[in-house]
């Protein structure tokens, strides 16, 4: 929701995500200086650069791994929006990020919007248009 709810191309620092998620969180549930909450908080943001949802201007992840008061400068692409929507199934039913690649595999006529049914047929069923 955080990324969401930002514009396209618009900045903002890591200490305004850490902020919102400290919000989401039962009051004290979430402690930041725990090494561990910021390193899966790291490893998300990363995941977030591989599918192109973040940009980096200035910091470096590792500075605040190892410092929690060091802050770094991201830009939100506006992909954000579309990432969720791209599941073809609710993202509650994925266990993993090893269980994506399942949804990736259907494909989706671009022209018409929707999942060809012959995509969704078993193997070796012929499906009837």
């Amino acid at each position: 929701m955080f990324l969401e709810d930002l514009d396209a191309g618009q900045q903002f620092v890591l200490s305004e995500l850490t902020d919102y998620l400290l919000m989401q969180f039962p009051e004290g549930s979430l402690k930041w200086e725990n090494y561990t909450n910021r390193r899966l908080l790291i490893r998300t943001v990363k995941y977030c650069f591989e599918e192109q949802l973040l940009l980096r201007h200035d910091g470096t992840e590792s500075d605040y791994l190892s410092d929690q008061s060091q802050d770094i400068l991201y830009e939100n692409t506006g992909l954000s929006r579309y990432f969720v929507r791209r599941f073809m199934q609710p993202i509650t039913d994925l266990k993993s990020l090893s269980d994506r690649p399942i949804f990736e595999s259907l494909k989706i006529d671009e022209e018409r919007g929707f999942i060809c049914k012959a995509c969704l047929a078993p193997k070796g069923v012929k499906v009837v248009h």
